[in-house]
């Protein structure tokens, strides 16, 4: 119970002191980005950009997110793009089916890494279907040989449900893995319990065979009951720890 307490009191009690190697928040273009606690965090994703069919991508909010940037380098924090989100991920599945529109989203990424200087790209689709795996890899694969040492990252589901598109190969591109371990379905349940997090943790690890070393568990800043939900916290809409080598769950 103490660790738990600790774990879900991160930001206020530097987890990343404690137990993380950074602490990675997201932002949207449609929360609040005007207080931030940089001081609390390692890393900053801003989502979230739109993919097109052929490839283009588009960050939303833009004067949004040049002043999130900004304050960002200011405060000495890395930042990433996140791309496609719950709202923005259907042209996903039109674009992994053409290789020159795979060619051109990566390059699109990159130049968005080297315009901005970011720490790398996020890419959050939601959810790709289990036949379409090697298509997956195949984008994840030209986005990582085209960004180099930058960082790609995928935002995934927390347990089986929606989640067999990721597999060995796609796993050699991607250096982290945000495991969204909230908002589970389950009517009169948390939903982002303790045993949701263990249950997450254990299937990439055991199930997927993903090394722990590469996962980073996916905390909400707002509240959800079976009433509705509730206003997110003005800090970041939620934040992701990496795990450590050695897991304490």
């Amino acid at each position: 119970m103490k660790k738990i307490t600790l774990l879900l009191l991160g930001i206020a009690l530097s987890v990343s002191n404690l137990f993380a190697k950074r602490v990675v928040a997201y932002t949207t273009y449609y929360g609040n980005t005007n207080n931030i606690q940089y001081g609390k965090i390692t890393d900053l994703v801003y989502g979230f950009a739109d993919v097109s069919t052929i490839g283009s991508v588009t960050i939303k909010e833009i004067n949004k997110f040049n002043i999130v940037l900004a304050a960002a380098k200011k405060n000495g924090v890395n930042i990433h793009l996140s791309v496609g989100g719950a709202n923005n991920s259907a042209n996903f599945s039109t674009l992994v089916n053409s290789p020159t529109a795979i060619a051109t989203f990566a390059t699109n990424v990159n130049n968005m890494i080297v315009t901005y200087g970011l720490a790398g790209v996020d890419i959050d689709w939601e959810f790709p279907a289990a036949a379409q795996s090697y298509k997956v890899e195949q984008m994840l694969k030209a986005v990582k040989e085209k960004i180099g040492t930058k960082e790609l990252s995928v935002a995934v589901a927390a347990t089986s449900y929606n989640t067999g598109a990721y597999t060995a190969g796609s796993d050699k591109y991607i250096d982290f893995y945000n495991l969204m371990v909230y908002d589970e379905g389950l009517v009169g349940k948390n939903h982002s319990s303790y045993a949701f997090a263990q249950q997450s943790i254990s299937y990439w690890a055991n199930t997927k065979n993903i090394k722990k070393s590469k996962m980073i568990l996916g905390l909400p800043f707002y509240g959800r009951s079976i009433n509705g939900w509730a206003t997110e916290l003005e800090a970041v809409s939620y934040t992701h720890l990496t795990l450590p080598t050695t897991p304490y769950v």
